[in-house]
């Protein structure tokens, strides 16, 4: 009788310990669900050696994010697909299903960016991850935000008639965020400001895109706010992040340009948290240090018609006939004749920074590029 009320006392403890661990599973799967989107990434990663490439490769291990996006020059220096395996790959490589990549000039000195396509879609393969080999653009839905891949290395009409009809098909998204290697504003010393990306920023500051994310400057650089031709722009201005730091050699600054926040150069990752209606960041080294932190709120509302702050204004090309409306189908506000149309919504954040984080410096950190100028 002493046994058989042992084992029935044992059954009893082992089912609620069953029992336990189910609902503790249950609720730490809750929490994981529930928290927003994490997303990291960075541009110019690879050299043709084992470089600070696994380091920053390191972070995303600790960071874990949902998605990692690439900035482009993925393998330097010429997107060889036998170097994308040799270096890339047990680097980076080791997020490749969740990776959202996008192409840059180094990706493309093999002819059509075939190592690039060939690693990130396949063999031989049109399309895939990385979108198709003609285009290497496209997009995607990450909670509440809308996140555009675009091919800064094949500017062409078709692809901002894409980008119009796409963000035109995502107007119900709360918030987006486009990235590409090319960027319009930078205050490096070797590439600097580029015209290149005018298009897509006339595009996104029109649909009232949020952040926009670059590399092709091996440094790492915030902007405040700003329209297309680079004036200040609180309510209305898409933020800018420079991040060529995921491992190919550094680059040095020159003078600031106007509305640069941040600036050092480091190797390390961008770390984005992806909120309903609004989003952090923090721009962290390979020793695991947080160098640049802050928020910022998404903007909602009809269209820009006018663009308010200091600065020059925007000359945005007018949309073509045979491109979507760019109307938006949220709630419209009624304008009254010479009055201004509503301006957009977004709150001013103040980045959480030390002044001291600050780096004006020329001189970069860590291993200085002296190659891979274009």
């Amino acid at each position: 009788m002493k046994l058989i009320f042992q084992k029935i006392i044992k059954i009893v403890l082992l089912v609620m310990f069953l029992l336990i661990s189910l609902f503790e599973l249950k609720n730490l799967q809750v929490f994981a669900q529930s928290g927003d989107p994490v997303i990291a990434g960075a541009g110019d990663i690879s050299p043709r050696s084992n470089g600070p490439q696994f380091q920053t490769a390191n972070l995303l291990d600790s960071i874990n994010p949902a998605f990692v996006l690439t900035f482009g020059d993925n393998q330097y220096p010429d997107g060889i697909l036998a170097d994308f395996n040799t270096y890339y790959h047990p680097s980076w490589g080791r997020f490749k299903s969740r990776t959202r990549p996008s192409t840059g000039n180094h990706d493309y000195h093999t002819p059509g960016g075939a190592g690039y396509f060939d690693y990130f879609n396949g063999v031989g393969v049109n399309s895939g991850v990385a979108g198709d080999r003609s285009k290497g653009y496209y997009s995607y839905n990450v909670g509440s935000w809308h996140l555009i891949a675009l091919n800064s290395e094949a500017m062409s009409s078709t692809q901002n008639a894409w980008l119009a009809a796409d963000l035109q098909a995502n107007q119900g998204t709360a918030c987006t965020l486009a990235y590409w290697h090319e960027p319009r504003f930078s205050s490096g010393a070797v590439h600097g400001s580029n015209n290149r990306s005018v298009p897509f920023w006339d595009l996104l500051y029109q649909y009232k895109a949020d952040v926009v994310l670059n590399g092709h400057d091996h440094l790492y650089e915030r902007f405040a706010p700003q329209n297309p031709s680079g004036g200040s722009d609180p309510t209305n201005g898409i933020r800018e992040f420079i991040a060529g730091t995921g491992g190919a050699g550094l680059y040095a600054f020159g003078s600031p340009i106007a509305n640069s926040q941040f600036r050092v150069s480091t190797h390390g990752v961008l770390k984005l948290t992806l909120h309903q209606t609004s989003y952090d960041w923090q721009f962290i080294n390979i020793n695991s240090q947080v160098l640049d932190s802050g928020s910022g709120n998404c903007v909602m509302g009809s269209a820009v018609t006018s663009t308010p702050g200091s600065g020059p204004t925007s000359t945005r090309t007018p949309t073509p006939p045979n491109l979507p409306s760019p109307t938006r189908t949220r709630t419209p506000t009624p304008t009254l004749p010479g009055v201004p149309s509503p301006t957009r919504t977004r709150t001013p954040t103040q980045s959480v920074v030390s002044p001291t984080q600050i780096v004006g410096s020329p001189t970069p950190t860590g291993n200085i590029c002296t190659y891979f100028k274009n």
